[in-house]
């Protein structure tokens, strides 16, 4: 049940899997990762060893003209933005402040927490690390309710949060599909909520 990796077969019995959101290749292997197959956060035993994410980079590289990616992990209701392998922000001042305004702005929906995804703990070889370091594509993961494990169940909060957590990310993900064509008209306003195009979310 608390399984959270993929099923490879690492040849050694009761270690089976490695960590998709470990694999990636941007900054592969630099910290919060291990090369230890019965870890939890086994990061394979090179940069895009596994299927699950050898699609989804062939999905995104096939698709130029992408420039907002979104992963949905669980569980802390978090916003989260790169960088994750290291403790140092993005050094564009500009895509900076665009992933804060709409992290900002996309918390005051779900309630969640917006933050630097190593503020939680380092972690290199990320998808959004992968997409935004590779690719420049503006990346976020939700780390979806619960907030804690303590009464909410953790990863297995059971399939009652399922209506609550749609709602509370409803409006989150319909203000990034609204930014898809360019996510830095976010900077065009003080509150990205006063573009015209934006009045449905409101």
């Amino acid at each position: 049940k608390m399984h959270r990796k993929n099923k490879r077969d690492n040849h050694r019995r009761n270690c089976v899997g490695v960590d998709l959101n470990r694999n990636y290749g941007y900054q592969w292997g630099t910290g919060g990762s291990s090369n230890d197959v019965c870890s939890d956060v086994y990061m394979g035993p090179e940069a895009f060893s596994e299927p699950e994410t050898q699609s989804i980079k062939a999905f995104v590289e096939n698709r130029p003209n992408l420039k907002i990616l979104l992963s949905f992990h669980t569980f802390s209701e978090l916003i989260l933005y790169p960088w994750g392998h290291s403790y140092d922000p993005i050094n564009d001042q500009r895509a900076l402040t665009a992933y804060q305004s709409m992290a900002r702005t996309m918390a005051q929906w779900n309630g969640y927490t917006p933050q630097q995804s190593s503020d939680l703990y380092i972690a290199s070889g990320d998808t959004t690390d992968w997409s935004w370091g590779t690719l420049g594509i503006l990346s976020f993961t939700f780390v979806l309710s619960p907030k804690n494990s303590w009464g909410g169940g953790g990863f297995y909060p059971g399939d009652e949060i399922i209506d609550r957590v749609f709602q509370d990310n409803l409006r989150p993900v319909l203000f990034l599909i609204e930014l898809a064509d360019d996510p830095y008209r976010v900077l065009e306003n003080q509150n990205p909520l006063d573009d015209p195009n934006m009045y449905w979310l409101r």
